[in-house]
């Protein structure tokens, strides 16, 4: 149950789906010949004795084998931390291919499919993001926003004539591979008559998929074919993909034969021929591999390496967490999916939970309109209104360090000239400028001058100076004096969200306030230019206890809005894109609930709030209320203050600079572990700065472990030890004449509730 159950929580990588192809069955002694009506003999697929249902999961494309092991066999797994299993996405560019047919399997799996076997066609929402992985998006998430699930709509039918057949799953759903494209709507057909195991990474199944976007600007189809040979002593893999975009084709393919050992009935070995696009031409590459190594060549140049597959860097972008004791998994009320009605009156789906309301369609939701969850455990339908807010409110939490302590952690500076990455030295207790930003591009550099801080107006008074470090929750604060020289205690600050208060609330607010009815003028102008009508009142920094300093508002818990004199703190009309300054939208200086003669002191206060509001979704709160206006209840984030250490590093890498530093981790439920640093490797996409080792401990009793459960590997070198792998015969690439449309016809409509929820039947 719980490999089934949870099985798409566990694995990430990327791509889409769909496929067919198996009309008329016949039994043949241990085995079973699936032979297609339509396309005759060349399209016979020899499938191995189907087994039992819980042995049916293809959940990726292991072509190495490296995912195997990764976890207790169930049946003999004491707790959900033994039986949780990571799955990882290889980089390398010969395997790139296999990506995308992985993120469909990946998305199938959340149908729950096994445990649906012949009980109707149904609807599954599916968490995009989980199988799609798209590396900068996932790992600079929005540290105010959380981890936003990305549900999607499926319509699944799962069917199996006996124990002795084949699974076979047939599934319609949309899928955005890239969300700067068109969505693109998929049919999809899989028939798994063997699954994934140490004996077999790859199983035997076949799944072909077809789409076309709703602008026809381009058109996908695809297959995957695994089977093993009439001999049984070898397997062979056939991958093809193609897409049709902007007058060009793209295509991918790869074909792979593996060698059984005839007495262990395990894969071998294999060897590997592929191709990929590279800009208008393709990009051709040989393979080889064994139980211990794998060797590549570029066939275009010739040049070969060799890597380890036992050594390979893991860089982890989601982990679970567990009860330290009893291995039992961490379940957090932390959101459900609701139903509500477009502007064409079709039902859509999105989800509810702490941070906000996600809808699966990317539509844009009213405030007032009706949606409803259902109980699938009782039947029971529960009615909500959905509620928008002009902005929302930031609750935050004073946590200390001492300036020790913040040497080495790199902090976002901003200023008028741009972004600059900049590090405290403790030595000459100053902060050094180590990169730049040119728009989303960062820049290293080796230390190129002192970053200067403000400095106070007067002797024996402070000023507040702001920086953000993901790694620390966003906001860091340090003070400096009247020569610009740090002084006191760093500050940073564990952030939730005001989603309820028991009245009106008074804020105070002295720097950085915002305007109310935002024009298009003011939300341009340079926020550093103090001769402009800019979104934010000015400040007089030479007269900081000056009372011109000083802005009341109001918050409302019952309409979600801010208000200073009346009018509402947000933008005066629905602009919905900006630029330049604003184009992330605005957030305000800290806001305190009694007046305060020292501006300053307003960073230091034990609890602040900040309101952001803006142009786009992520800068307003939406969620749902009861018809008599309670508001539904999530459980907020877990936190935690982490020290890394080596002892807890997964790559245990000597003498790293995030070693001794102290970083707040906060979890918000199955994957959602939210802190740890970023930084861009030599391709330029953002990866996580370390990855913690399993069993690493959390909490303030030492209370939880962590466990990976989505990671990259990317596999070491290892010169001179693939002396015995042979790139002399290789397989031929696989053509399109085995691809089938899967022909499902029109996507059924079903009215009944979701019957499956990321990977868990309700």
């Amino acid at each position: 149950m719980i490999a089934t159950k949870l099985l798409a929580t566990y694995i990430a990588l990327s791509l889409l789906a769909s496929w067919g192809c198996s009309k008329k069955k016949s039994k043949s002694n241990a085995s079973i010949t699936v032979s297609s009506a339509v396309t005759g003999a060349g399209e016979n697929v020899l499938l191995s004795k189907a087994a039992e249902d819980a042995a049916l999961a293809i959940t990726s494309l292991d072509l190495l084998g490296l995912n195997m092991g990764t976890a207790t066999p169930l049946r003999l797994a004491s707790n959900d931390y033994a039986a949780d299993k990571v799955r990882f996405n290889v980089q390398d560019d010969a395997l790139d291919s296999l990506r995308l047919s992985t993120g469909i399997l990946c998305f199938l799996n959340q149908a729950a499919s096994i445990e649906m076997v012949n009980l109707g066609t149904y609807l599954a929402l599916a968490d995009e993001d989980a199988c799609f992985h798209r590396g900068d998006r996932d790992v600079l998430e929005s540290q105010s926003a959380g981890r936003t699930r990305h549900l999607r709509t499926m319509t699944v039918t799962a069917s199996r004539l006996s124990k002795l057949h084949p699974l076979v799953v047939k599934a319609w759903f949309t899928i955005d591979d890239d969300r700067d494209a068109s969505p693109l709507p998929l049919q999809v057909k899989l028939v798994v008559a063997e699954g994934q195991s140490k004996a077999n990474p790859v199983g035997i199944f076949r799944l072909t998929w077809e789409g076309t976007p709703p602008l026809a600007t381009a058109t996908q189809k695809g297959y995957v074919d695994a089977r093993r040979s009439a001999d049984g002593n070898s397997m062979s893999l056939n991958f093809a993909d193609s897409r049709l975009q902007s007058g060009f084709t793209y295509e991918r393919r790869l074909a792979s034969t593996m060698s059984i050992d005839p007495e262990l009935k395990v894969v071998k070995g294999g060897i590997l021929h592929a191709s990929k696009p590279n800009g208008t031409t393709t990009h051709e590459y040989a393979g080889a591999f064994n139980a211990t190594h794998y060797l590549r060549r570029d066939v275009a140049t010739g040049t070969e390496t060799c890597f380890s597959k036992s050594l390979f860097k893991q860089a982890i972008y989601r982990y679970g967490l567990y009860n330290a004791e009893t291995g039992a998994r961490i379940s957090r009320s932390a959101g459900f999916p609701i139903s509500y009605l477009d502007e064409a009156e079709v039902k859509q789906y999105a989800w509810a939970g702490y941070w906000g309301l996600w809808p699966s369609d990317g539509s844009i939701l009213e405030d007032g309109s009706d949606a409803e969850a259902i109980n699938n455990a009782t039947g029971v339908t529960k009615e909500y209104r959905i509620k928008v807010g002009k902005g929302k409110l930031l609750k935050k939490t004073k946590q200390t360090l001492t300036l020790a302590q913040l040497a080495g952690i790199e902090l976002d500076a901003y200023s008028a000239s741009g972004v600059s990455i900049v590090t405290y030295n403790a030595t000459t207790n100053a902060f050094t400028i180590v990169g730049t930003y040119t728009g989303d591009t960062l820049t290293r550099e080796t230390a190129s001058g002192t970053y200067a801080l403000r400095q106070a107006w007067t002797t024996g008074a402070t000023v507040a100076n702001s920086f953000y470090a993901a790694s620390l929750g966003g906001d860091v604060v340090v003070y400096s004096d009247v020569n610009g020289t740090p002084t006191g205690s760093a500050l940073y600050y564990k952030e939730e969200n005001v989603t309820a208060t028991s009245g009106p609330l008074d804020l105070y607010c002295y720097e950085n306030c915002i305007k109310a009815q935002i024009t298009e003028a003011q939300a341009q102008a340079n926020q550093w230019d103090a001769t402009a009508d800019r979104a934010f009142y000015a400040f007089d920094y030479t007269d900081p206890r000056s009372s011109s300093n000083q802005h009341v508002y109001t918050y409302s818990s019952d309409d979600l809005n801010l208000q200073i004199d009346g009018l509402d703190v947000t933008l005066a009309s629905d602009t919905t894109e900006l630029s330049g300054f604003s184009s992330w939208g605005f957030r305000s200086g800290p806001m305190v609930t009694t007046a305060l003669t020292e501006p300053f002191e307003a960073y230091d206060a034990d609890v602040f709030y900040q309101w952001e509001t803006g142009p786009h979704d992520w800068n307003k709160f939406t969620t749902i209320r009861g018809t008599d206006r309670a508001p539904a209840t999530f459980d907020a984030p877990l936190f935690f203050t982490y020290t890394h250490a080596l002892a807890n590093d997964r790559l245990a890498t000597a003498g790293s600079a995030y070693y001794d530093k102290p970083y707040l981790l906060r979890y918000g439920d199955i994957g959602e572990l939210i802190g740890i640093p970023v930084e861009q490797n030599a391709e330029g996409l953002w990866v996580p700065s370390f990855s913690l080792k399993d069993g690493t401990l959390l909490g303030t009793a030492s209370e939880y472990k962590v466990k990976a459960l989505d990671g990259q590997a990317t596999l070491q070198e290892a010169a001179g030890a693939c002396t015995a792998l042979s790139l002399a015969t290789l397989p031929d690439l696989p053509t399109f004449d085995g691809w089938v449309p899967p022909t499902l016809g029109d996507r059924p409509a079903v009215t009944a509730a979701p019957k499956v929820i990321e990977g868990i039947v309700q």
